[in-house]
């Protein structure tokens, strides 16, 4: 499908009688393509049990991701500030399209501008007349809230990317749920998080093509904010939400006299 796509770019010419060279914003546009293709050209690799919005409701479901020339790709829909969770339209793509075509950063050429709008349209296909957008490999993250026991909590999740404040020790991929539960239960009774111990999470991922899972977190990620694991450490070894808080505070002191 072809969409026209506008942008808008700096150009550095030579007013008349001038030596020194002027800038100047030229506006244009461009015809940019949205691959089209069948289904059986991406199978379904991976498909993931999680809570989304859809049709205005909130609950548990079971979400494709499609294997396309060595990528992943979802069904595009409205979550994030949403709440309806409806299918994002042709016009949502163009928009996302031309929104590359503008602003930061405001000096760049023609070539960087033309070649920033052809990389976010090759971020979309259209599967079977529905508009998939690329995304990252779901994986499992053990995120934790709050002081403990139970005054915020540990929770399992399932993310696309990973978190610079949370260490690679929290992160799993596709094929290592078991270890993610185990690991989530240790994080959930050290921090007195009883609430959320031996939970059974709806958080799943069937894994339906092995090759598609390249995720390996021990080496692409790195140890997280220091700062936030020293935090996490004295939360685990305290006795009560109060010790806990008290703790939490010290760590804190310390750490803010380091900087005076």
């Amino acid at each position: 499908m072809k969409l026209t796509a506008k942008y808008e770019y700096q150009e550095e010419y030579v007013p008349p009688r001038c030596r020194k060279p002027r800038y100047r914003q030229i506006e244009k546009t461009m015809s940019v393509n949205i691959r089209e293709i069948t289904s059986a050209e991406a199978p379904v690799a991976m498909i993931v049990t999680d809570y989304e919005i859809r049709d205005g409701e909130f609950g548990v479901c079971n979400i494709p991701y499609r294997w396309y020339k060595n990528k992943l790709f979802k069904v595009y829909r409205h979550q994030s500030g949403s709440n309806t969770g409806n299918l994002h339209t042709i016009d949502d793509v163009a928009y996302d399209i031309n929104r590359d075509g503008y602003g930061y950063p405001y000096d760049v050429d023609e070539k960087r501008r033309k070649s920033d709008i052809r990389k976010t349209a090759k971020r979309y296909l259209i599967i079977d007349g529905e508009i998939h957008r690329e995304v990252g490999e779901p994986r499992y993250c053990i995120y934790t809230f709050g002081l403990g026991h139970n005054h915020g909590g540990s929770s399992f999740s399932i993310d696309e990317h990973y978190n610079s404040n949370i260490s690679k020790e929290r992160y799993f991929n596709a094929l290592q749920r078991e270890e993610a539960i185990i690991f989530f239960n240790k994080i959930a009774s050290g921090r007195g998080d009883t609430k959320s111990v031996n939970e059974n999470p709806v958080d799943n991922i069937k894994v339906l093509i092995p090759e598609a899972v390249k995720c390996n977190p021990q080496k692409q990620h790195g140890n997280g904010c220091g700062f936030t694991n020293s935090l996490e450490s004295v939360i685990s070894g305290s006795k009560n939400k109060v010790e806990s808080g008290l703790m939490v505070m010290v760590t804190g002191m310390s750490e803010l006299s380091k900087i005076g």
